[in-house]
């Protein structure tokens, strides 16, 4: 009679214990999954930010070229073409990042694909359906420019990829001036931050298991002698 007591009573407090060790685990996970993907919003964010000051630098770039024509020390026409040459020919981040300008009728005034410039892309589609010049002039007319999302295949593939864009109004000659860049070709710049908040996600996960798990052995070890005490008084 006191051996089944004793055994209830182990097993009672034994499931209580697991118990609360299993949702004090389930809530560190749930904390820890949390603070990793706040990480990762804030890395993208750094990803954000590199498009969006490359556009902003070539709006300054084109606004000093606008200046020289306002002042008289070039022509209209020179203004112009420079514009075209100076976001037609600019790279960065390695030479994968360009820039393009279009127009708000969708009209393309500057690409690096000499056969798309003077096209009208209003309607045009990216590969998963959007329609990315009507987004590139919606991103472009909001106060500071913003942010577009859209797919095309890389060169020499067929599946079509994610790119981010960040568009940007230049006001004296109508263009939505923007550049973007394939996601997976931008992790590369963050890939050390992601990777030692993944080591130390994991760090965490395995403590807090070993953790868990010592704190149920001791508790059953604990409940154990205090059943056996209980069954067997002095």
């Amino acid at each position: 009679m006191k051996l089944k007591l004793r055994g209830k009573l182990i097993l009672s407090m034994g499931i209580l214990t697991f118990s609360a060790v299993f949702l004090l685990s389930s809530l560190s996970y749930v904390s820890l999954r949390e603070a990793y993907d706040q990480v990762i919003a804030a890395e993208k964010e750094k990803l954000d930010q590199i498009i969006q000051s490359q556009v902003e630098c070539m709006i300054g770039v084109l606004q000093a070229q606008y200046d020289k024509y306002q002042n008289g020390l070039i022509s209209e026409e020179e203004a112009m073409e420079n514009a075209k040459d100076i976001v037609r020919s600019t790279r960065y981040n390695n030479g994968t990042g360009y820039f393009w300008a279009d127009m708000a009728d969708g009209t393309n005034a500057v690409h690096i694909k000499p056969e798309v410039e003077g096209t009208n892309r209003y309607y045009s589609k990216d590969e998963k359906g959007n329609y990315f010049v009507q987004d590139t002039i919606a991103a472009g007319n909001q106060s500071g420019g913003g942010f577009i999302d859209f797919y095309f295949a890389k060169p020499g593939e067929s599946e079509a990829s994610a790119k981010r864009g960040f568009i940007r109004k230049f006001e004296p000659y109508g263009w939505y001036i923007g550049t973007g860049n394939y996601e997976e070709d931008m992790l590369p710049i963050i890939q050390d931050e992601l990777d030692a908040c993944n080591r130390s996600s994991r760090l965490s996960l395995l403590i807090m298991c070993l953790a868990g798990m010592a704190v149920f052995v001791a508790g059953i070890v604990v409940i154990s002698i205090i059943a056996r005490q209980i069954s067997d008084p002095i």
